[in-house]
């Protein structure tokens, strides 16, 4: 009985030290993602009460997407129709060399990424595959032959380690060619 509470006292230090434990057992407690929330637009009276309400899975009438409204924040293709940049935005931009991006720079990078593994693939396999494979013994032992000769060695008081092993070879192909 002594044993047993002691066993669970040392468990239940042993989890309570594991994070992932703590988690599963409700012992911690996660703060909400500050940056998921979005904001709701007020309840308002609609200026026309013909207005009908909206089908089932249409977005809301003045809904903003927090995507759209991300864009309008930074100035990005806002739709407001003030998308056009400053002359200091562009005086920023043309020195930075910004004009002249290749627009295939993500298929470039990845291929120079690939490039860069198929190089070290060699020392990956160095670490990974660092012994040789070893060759499955050819022989078998055949048991029957095995057997007597450990009981003959019995039989005359001799050492099971005198005398060789019978072993199976390889088979030998016997079909016609």
């Amino acid at each position: 009985m002594r044993f047993s509470l002691f066993l669970l006292a040392v468990c239940a230090l042993g989890l309570s030290a594991c994070s992932n434990a703590r988690e599963t057992f409700g012992l911690t407690s996660a703060p909400p993602d500050e940056f998921a929330v979005v904001d709701h637009p007020p309840l308002s009276m609609p200026p026309d009460y013909a207005l009908h309400p909206p089908k089932p899975g249409e977005a809301p009438f003045q809904a903003v997407q927090p995507s759209q409204q991300a864009a309008q924040t930074l100035g990005v293709g806002s739709s407001s129709g003030s998308s056009k940049t400053s002359s200091s935005e562009q005086a920023l931009l043309s020195h930075s060399g910004s004009q002249n991006v290749d627009p295939n720079i993500r298929n470039t990078i990845d291929h120079e990424s690939t490039q860069q593994t198929v190089a070290n693939r060699k020392l990956i396999d160095a670490i990974m595959f660092w012994r040789e494979p070893k060759k499955a013994p050819s022989l078998v032992v055949d048991a029957a032959a095995e057997r007597k000769r450990l009981e003959e060695a019995k039989n005359k008081k001799e050492p099971v380690t005198t005398g060789a092993t019978p072993v199976i070879g390889p088979k030998q192909d016997t079909t016609v060619q």
